[in-house]
């Protein structure tokens, strides 16, 4: 019998904290995609400042190619791993470190993380409340508060007034739609309205037609 996803979709094995996982995953995802979707379901156990990568027979695979465009062979795993600077005189450039430690915690720095979301047209940055953070449209006649206001952007005017709204708790960050009718999006999956999403470095928001980048400074 046909697998009837198997025109739309292409089955995985990623080696992830030394464990093989099995993904089902759509051919039109780009790798830089298939990346923020494993940030975001390990977001707890990995180090968000860190660079990710999946590698391919000891390879870095190409960011910006679809999953469906790569040629795998059978039985073989992809390997989620990072770069990290190489300490020695003799090397100029970064080392991938293609095993990750079991239980990877948060680096400690010594000072608060910065949340941010990033315009990915025109790079304008917001930095979010430690609490709270309602996102839309300003302008005149406008008497809701709006702590971000995306009305200079290109597509600003396709956001209303207020859209969106991310919530801080324990560290945790969720985003919610603020009205019915107009939805928001985490990597192009819409969140339902009246419920919450939560957030992960790298995931790409939409809030009507703009597209905000989640990240930490």
């Amino acid at each position: 019998m046909n697998n009837p996803l198997a025109d739309t979709h292409v089955s995985l094995s990623i080696n992830i904290f030394d464990q093989t996982q099995h993904a089902l995953v759509r051919k039109h995802l780009t790798v830089d995609r298939l990346i923020a979707d494993i940030l975001r379901e390990f977001a707890q156990e990995l180090d968000l400042n860190r660079k990710y990568i999946l590698l391919y027979d000891g390879r870095q695979l190409d960011p910006e190619l679809a999953v469906g465009d790569l040629l795998f062979d059978r039985d073989t795993a992809l390997t989620f791993g990072y770069y990290e600077p190489v300490r020695m005189a003799s090397a100029s450039g970064p080392r991938v470190t293609q095993s990750l430690p079991t239980a990877m915690q948060p680096a400690q720095t010594g000072k608060a993380q910065t949340a941010a979301l990033r315009a990915l047209e025109g790079g304008q940055r917001f930095i979010l409340n430690p609490d709270s953070t309602i996102i839309g449209r300003g302008g005149s006649g406008t008497t809701e508060r709006m702590d971000i206001d995306l009305s200079s952007l290109p597509e600003g005017r396709t956001v209303s007034r207020p859209h969106a709204r991310i919530v801080v708790s324990g560290g945790v960050y969720q985003l919610e739609a603020l009205k019915d009718q107009r939805p928001v999006y985490v990597n192009d999956v819409e969140v339902p309205f009246g419920q919450m999403q939560r957030l992960a470095a790298g995931d790409v928001l939409g809030i009507g037609r703009v597209q905000l980048l989640f990240e930490f400074s």
